[in-house]
């Protein structure tokens, strides 16, 4: 058996995160012409409450400034310095005050361009972001981060009591764990104009209910609503390609119709769901360990459930899956009848431009060769009409020895080179004969 397994399967996601967490990780980000690395051994400093990495330029070295990675202090009402010994504030690390149970408004400074995955994570009593003046990251209304373009909800402060939230239309982008945590929200509407999700933006929403993803998302990333239990129903759009790894690890759902636009499945998506059986779209070609028929039993430890179901195409990766060894799935495979559809909605559009493209090409040939009919036609009158005033000048040879007549002969009297009688046939400039008749 494969015993790799995501640690969100064994205990909440953010406990399990943090825990794993350990000491600070520093963090990774972009400030100004300064990139901060992800070495796992960047020296740290102590200055106060506060411990942090140095930040160095790219082009110039010289030019320094601070990543807060960690906080140690215990303020209700936290104002975060804009500089440590000289050294400017531009960044917070993943972790910097994620679990903070003392926090109940914080004030980012103006310097603070960027902060990390998990930085104010499970900061359970925390009501109110507020932004120093003169910040161009981000911006507070309502309590509330967003970024200073009003594209993205940055953070929601958890501790907020309210039980209903709409995210306002404009919105482009919910961020990493942004309502992570969350222990009051149970209905949760989104905008028409949402397009992506940032890693675990709603784990451990223990209350959050329905919730119906808008259609210009294309992609549920990692940890997404992990530990959502009391999620009964999750909408997702036609355009969905993409379920990332624990995307809805330990959700209440009990059904769900995974769209045909469907590409990939990540590692345990779907594993300790109420799930009893699913179908899989014939476009999916990966599906991670342990992501449907997985459950957690007492000791907290992943059992395979032998009464899974799962329906699907035959010689698809939905079969394959069942029967995968390696991971000890042997779950009830129903193959399913009709062919699902293949194309993504991109193939889809390319198809239908082409059929268009070949129907105005066809169209274009129908109507040469209508032109090239009358053009044959036309040739063929004119051939007739030549034909008939020749057979009309032509005169009676006159017999040996006698003297010619000068006057012509009548068409109805004249006779053809094999000696039958012609039909009568005159032939004037404004009578045409009949187009159907053969000439001979």
């Amino acid at each position: 058996m494969n015993k790799q397994r995501l640690a969100a399967v064994t205990a909440g996601l953010l406990g399990a995160l943090l825990t794993a967490a350990g000491t600070a990780a520093p963090c990774r980000a972009i400030w100004d012409d300064i990139v901060l690395d992800d070495e796992q051994d960047k020296e740290t400093f102590i200055s106060g409450e506060y411990e942090y990495s140095i930040m160095l330029g790219v082009e110039d070295e010289t030019k320094k400034a601070a990543c807060i990675e960690k906080y140690t202090g215990e303020a209700e009402d936290l104002v975060i310095p804009s500089e440590l010994d000289g050294l400017e504030v531009v960044m917070f690390g993943n972790y910097a005050f994620a679990n903070n149970q003392k926090l109940h408004t914080v004030t980012l400074p103006a310097s603070v361009l960027g902060f990390g995955k998990y930085t104010f994570a499970d900061c359970r009593y925390l009501t109110e972001y507020r932004v120093a003046e003169g910040n161009t990251f981000c911006k507070s209304r309502n309590g509330i981060l967003y970024s200073a373009d009003d594209k993205a909800l940055i953070r929601y402060p958890i501790g907020k009591e309210e039980t209903s939230f709409e995210v306002e239309e404009g919105i482009i982008g919910i961020g990493n764990s942004a309502f992570a945590g969350d222990k009051y929200l149970t209905d949760l509407k989104l905008p028409s104009t949402l397009e992506e999700f940032g890693i675990a933006s709603f784990a451990d929403c223990d209350l959050l209910n329905n919730v119906a993803v808008p259609d210009k998302v294309t992609e549920i990333p990692d940890y997404c609503f992990n530990n959502c239990r009391h999620m009964t129903n999750i909408t997702l759009p036609d355009g969905i390609t993409a379920i990332g790894n624990a995307a809805f690890t330990s959700v209440g759902i009990t059904s769900i119709d995974l769209p045909e636009s469907l590409v990939s499945i990540g590692q345990q998506a779907f594993a300790d769901s109420k799930l009893t059986e699913v179908t899989i779209p014939a476009r999916v070609t990966s599906i991670g360990y342990s992501a449907f028929g997985w459950k957690l039993n007492a000791l907290g430890e992943l059992v395979m459930d032998s009464g899974f179901i799962i329906r699907g195409y035959k010689g698809t990766i939905a079969q394959r899956y069942c029967v995968d060894s390696e991971n000890e799935n042997n779950f009830t495979f129903i193959a399913l009848e009709e062919p699902a559809e293949t194309e993504s909605p991109a193939e889809t559009k390319q198809k239908t431009s082409a059929v268009k493209i070949i129907a105005v090409i066809v169209g274009c040939l129908l109507l040469a060769a209508v032109i090239a009919a009358a053009v044959i036609s036309e040739l063929r009158r004119k051939q007739r009409i030549a034909e008939a005033s020749k057979k009309k000048k032509k005169k009676k040879k006159p017999a040996s020895g006698q003297k010619q007549e000068p006057a012509e002969v009548p068409a109805a009297e004249a006779l053809p080179a094999d000696g039958a009688p012609a039909a009568a046939e005159t032939v004037s400039d404004a009578a045409e004969p009949d187009e159907g008749r053969g000439t001979n």
